[in-house]
């Protein structure tokens, strides 16, 4: 099937959030801020072992580095793109919609948590 773990990863994203939507209240804050910390190491480690999979490969025993321009101009042109077309005012413009539309106009940390 095609895209099946984008499918997989979807939906655990969706129930992992629904859980924490009912039971979140039953976690202390310090609890919450830990696992909050937990997961954001994790997407940090599987987002940098999974860009550096190109780039490092061990060929006799050493390891050899590949394709290290072809990152260095993938983030200098995604960067220049992500400027010019302004991205980062259209998710926030984007999360000050959803916080409209969702209710929690009143919740400061909304924009920060989406």
């Amino acid at each position: 099937m095609f895209a099946l773990g984008t499918i997989i990863n979807t939906v655990a994203i969706a129930l992992a959030g629904l859980l924490g939507s009912w039971f979140g209240h039953l976690l202390k804050e310090r609890h919450q801020s830990g696992l909050t910390v937990a997961s954001g190491l994790a997407v940090l480690f599987l987002g940098i072992s999974g860009s550096l999979e190109g780039l490092l490969t061990v060929v006799d025993g050493q390891l050899k580095s590949q394709n290290s321009m072809l990152l260095v101009l993938s983030l200098a042109l995604g960067t220049l793109i992500g400027e010019v077309l302004h991205i980062e005012g259209w998710f926030e413009r984007l999360g000050i919609w959803l916080r409209e539309r969702s209710g929690n106009s009143q919740d400061g940390q909304f924009l920060d948590a989406s």
